[in-house]
């Protein structure tokens, strides 16, 4: 047959339909469905900057570009196009049949990579002696808290930013923040369903006359543009200072926003004057103020992409271990009197961690059930889950996970301090992982294929809480021991009226984070 005769055929047709197949399955977007997993800080295809529609924006672009140039190409290269492009296709998925996270083991194990992790290391070392230092000057520092009272600041910010309830947070920014809140920027679409994905202390600075700390955040939010929803992907760098001589204060009024000089919640005038005490704050005098925000990433994408999958990232990079992983133990060790660690740990990983694992896995995918956890998540964590599955409930989604399999466990680090202390695990795990609508038809995933999975998992519990790891009981309120049947959205337990998940009477999840947005 000539070539002309085989460009008008049926077959020519097929080839060329399978050839946009193909390159459609190299163009996946992007969405990691699980909790606490790639839903919390990314979700569709994106792209940097203003101006794209989201979703495969750019790959329909260069499709769009490759079709034109194609049209004008003589019929025999035309044929050679189509060709190569589903050999490679089929040598792409060859190479890759072991599994989908096989695309960055080489780049994973290089010696770059080494090089980076390293060097993360190196910077860990020296977070953790900064933090031991301001503990030093303020023994009622923690971490814990001073990410709980950077959470709450985050959230009434973009929530508030544009109306006048953003004069309770008043006294907790700079003049500074207040004139980028007068900023053309600041005064884009209203920013709705805030969700603060991973955060964590990026370095403390302690000066002559003030301490700052940075907080690096991965979140998003959602804005409405022109009838069309859209999820806004952050990367943003906070600094925060504080006078050298202002001590912390009370760990719930740092985590509430309270006045820090009489304690009454946060109801401040404009001029940052407390409606209880009329006393007159000063934004980082008598407590943390916000005084600088970066911007380092911005993506966005529309939020009809839910539901797609692509590789997960990092699962076999090495675990990040803390430095001061093996020092910090022994202190625990000793703190608890622990006579036989090694059974400790044994009992706390499987009583703790493999417990909230399959208890919470078990809630998300059956998605209804979702409040039955509520007492085992911090409020941070909880809250950006349960804004993903009301999300799904909206769109009449269901995510699947099944056949779920915990199949190892990493410490990695250990913090206490006058309040808090914290461990963070590594888990290894798989699962049946993909999403389907109220019909029963696949959105995304595979029924088939196990997705293996890693992640970093962060529990806390207050210091000189000392109920056996044994005892640990996820169906159960932990303070009265009544069924967890009854949570509120708040977390405050319905028979006992005890707010639970703040560590006061066990181990609680505080943080999920992916493997490519953890530092340690």
């Amino acid at each position: 047959m000539r070539l002309p005769k085989l460009i008008a055929s049926k077959y020519f047709i097929f080839l060329v339909l399978l050839a946009l197949v193909s390159i459609a399955l190299l163009c996946p977007e992007v969405a990691n469905a699980r909790p606490g997993g790639g839903h919390s800080y990314s979700g569709g295809s994106s792209s940097s900057g203003g101006g794209s529609d989201g979703g495969n924006g750019g790959a329909a672009i260069l499709f769009e570009l490759f079709f034109r140039i194609f049209l004008f190409l003589p019929p025999v290269v035309q044929i050679i196009v189509i060709l190569s492009i589903i050999v490679s296709v089929i040598w792409y998925h060859l190479k890759h049949q072991g599994g989908e996270d096989q695309v960055d083991n080489h780049v994973q194990s290089s010696g770059m990579d080494a090089y980076h992790f390293q060097q993360n290391e190196r910077a860990n070392q020296a977070k953790q002696q900064k933090i031991d230092a301001l503990i030093l000057r303020d023994p009622n520092f923690s971490e814990i808290l001073f990410l709980d009272f950077s959470h709450s600041l985050y959230h009434k910010f973009y929530t508030n930013i544009n109306t006048p309830a953003i004069r309770s947070i008043s006294p907790f920014i700079s003049d500074n923040i207040k004139l980028f809140m007068r900023s053309d920027m600041a005064k884009t679409s209203p920013r709705t369903e805030v969700v603060v994905a991973n955060m964590q202390v990026s370095d403390i600075i302690i000066m002559e006359e003030q301490i700052k700390i940075i907080i690096d955040f991965q979140s998003n939010y959602s804005t409405l543009q022109n009838n069309k929803h859209y999820r806004h992907i952050l990367k943003e760098r906070w600094v925060f200072v504080r006078n050298i001589k202002t001590l912390s204060t009370s760990p719930e009024g740092l985590r509430d926003l309270a006045c820090p000089n009489c304690g009454a919640p946060n109801d401040f005038n404009d001029a940052g004057v407390c409606g209880s005490c009329h006393t007159l704050i000063e934004a980082g005098e008598m407590n943390w103020m916000l005084d600088k925000i970066v911007l380092q990433e911005h993506q966005h994408y529309r939020a009809d992409t839910l539901g797609t999958y692509a590789p997960e990232v990092g699962t076999n990079a090495p675990t990040i271990i803390d430095p001061y992983l093996k020092e910090k133990g022994a202190q625990f060790i000793a703190f608890h009197n622990l006579e036989d660690p090694a059974a400790y740990w044994g009992v706390f990983m499987e009583q703790i961690v493999e417990t909230t694992f399959k208890t919470m896995y078990k809630a998300w995918s059956d998605r209804d059930d979702w409040k039955s956890v509520r007492h085992l998540l911090s409020d941070r964590l909880f809250e950006a889950n349960a804004f993903w599955i009301h999300l799904y409930q909206e769109k009449g989604y269901f995510n699947r996970l099944e056949n779920i399999t915990l199949e190892h466990i990493e410490p990695a680090r250990i913090t206490m301090d006058n309040n808090y202390e914290s461990i963070t695990v590594r888990v290894f795990a798989s699962a049946i992982d993909y999403t389907e609508d109220n019909k029963g038809r696949l959105i995304g995933g595979n029924k088939r294929k196990p997705r293996s999975f890693t992640e970093y998992w962060t529990f806390i519990r207050k210091i000189g809480v000392e109920k056996p790891e044994s005892e640990f009981d996820a169906t159960q309120c932990p303070n009265c021991g009544a069924p967890a049947d009854n949570m509120s959205d708040t977390s405050v337990c319905g028979y006992c009226g005890t707010k639970t998940n703040l560590g006061d009477f066990s181990w609680v999840l505080s943080n999920i984070a992916q493997d490519e947005a953890y530092q340690g």
